[in-house]
């Protein structure tokens, strides 16, 4: 700062992966703060950037209810997903076998980024994730999509939140520590389009 020059986005970014990979995610956390102090995380895009790092560093480590923690904060904090981060956050519970999940996971938040096609409904988790994908393939800024959508045809942010936190609330019955846990919420329901949603 003293020669004029100030850190951006990809400052941050940078310094929020080299954390993550040390796995020092309270720094990581430190280092967004001091972003958004900065006034670096103007832009919906760049705050969802950084959170998405952090999604990802907990899905590689085998922990996707604080990856889903990263979301439910965002959403808590008034900051919008992209297709990115649900992408991310879903992968999370698909790694570690926990299906069921995964699939109520994205029906909660697709809407955040994109209109649900209600034939979808009953479609299997591979199904979803092939159509999400292309979904997010045809637009890499969805935000303008999000801003479109009818407010009449989708639910709102209070009520993806408290979807979230009925699936939170099935996570806390599981020792979250082990990963092989996550496996009693799987069922064949990436290949057979059955609908499997949480209780």
């Amino acid at each position: 700062r003293q020669l004029g020059l100030y850190p951006t986005v990809h400052h941050y970014a940078a310094l929020v992966q080299a954390y993550c990979k040390s796995k020092n995610f309270d720094a990581a956390y430190a280092t967004i703060e001091d972003a958004a102090s900065d006034g670096v995380l103007s832009e919906p895009s760049s705050r969802v950037k950084l959170h998405t790092i952090l999604i990802h560093a907990y899905a590689r480590e085998g922990k996707p209810a604080l990856a889903l923690k990263v979301v439910q904060k965002m959403l808590r904090a008034n900051i919008p997903l992209d297709a990115a981060a649900v992408h991310a956050v879903v992968g999370a519970f698909f790694a570690v076998k926990a299906f069921r999940l995964a699939r109520s996971l994205l029906l909660e938040l697709w809407p955040m980024v994109a209109p649900f096609p209600e034939e979808l409904r009953e479609a299997s988790l591979g199904t979803l994730v092939a159509r999400f994908k292309a979904t997010r393939d045809r637009s890499r800024d969805l935000f303008s999509r999000t801003q479109r959508r009818s407010a009449e045809s989708q639910p709102t942010r209070t009520q993806i939140l408290q979807g979230i936190e009925r699936i939170t609330a099935v996570l806390a019955k599981k020792d979250e520590s082990c990963a092989s846990c996550y496996r009693d919420f799987s069922v064949r329901e990436i290949s057979d389009g059955r609908k499997d949603l949480v209780e």
